[in-house]
């Protein structure tokens, strides 16, 4: 059987709403805060308009949405054709990244660790691990779990990862761990969705 995480629903999350609970009034406000010429991933990005929107907003900056189902089905590659040129759709496991470490100036990442965690804690810490790795000095990582509400996001900078990066970790796996009873709910969810996206 597959892992829950790779089961999960691919949902198309709107710019406005991730905006928001990475702590910005608006995509506008978003993306005037990237560096210039900066990397931005996006991890377990599914069928998110996000970077759609900022990396048109920001023709200067480089995107990458980083998902297991990219390139594997026809409403994703639909999605990747209409993508402004500086949008890029990378296949990828979060627990194998094919991005150069240290490269990237923001990653983004919106309930892609409490689905790890489904699985285990360990493969969850893993994930966090992998995603920080990707920072470059000025770098921060920002993640949150399903609610997309505003200012739900955490936030590490790649210096305080640095600093405690067995003590980060931890800390965000135990953000992303949901209660035992709405675990459950969610495996449902997560098995009802393969079950549909399969059949789709």
């Amino acid at each position: 059987m597959a892992n829950w995480y790779e089961m999960s629903p691919s949902t198309a999350r709107s710019a406005k709403k991730l905006s928001r609970a990475y702590g910005f009034d608006s995509p506008e406000a978003l993306a005037t805060s990237l560096p210039d010429n900066a990397l931005v991933i996006d991890v377990g990005s599914g069928k998110s308009k996000f970077g759609h929107t900022i990396a048109g907003l920001r023709p200067d900056i480089r995107w990458v949405n980083v998902d297991l189902r990219n390139g594997r089905r026809r409403p994703m590659r639909r999605l990747h054709a209409r993508a402004p040129s500086n949008l890029h759709y990378v296949g990828g496991d979060v627990l194998n990244l094919p991005i150069a470490p240290e490269s990237a100036q923001r990653v983004y990442s919106t309930a892609l660790l409490p689905h790890i965690a489904l699985d285990s804690s360990e493969l969850a810490g893993e994930a966090f691990v992998g995603m920080a790795a990707l920072l470059a000095v000025d770098g921060e990582i920002a993640y949150n779990g399903f609610a997309a509400i505003p200012n739900s996001a955490y936030h590490v900078t790649a210096s305080e990862f640095h600093a405690n990066p067995e003590g980060v970790s931890l800390e965000a796996v135990d953000q992303m761990t949901l209660d035992p009873a709405i675990r459950g709910i969610q495996k449902v969810l997560n098995f009802v969705g393969h079950i549909t996206l399969t059949n789709c």
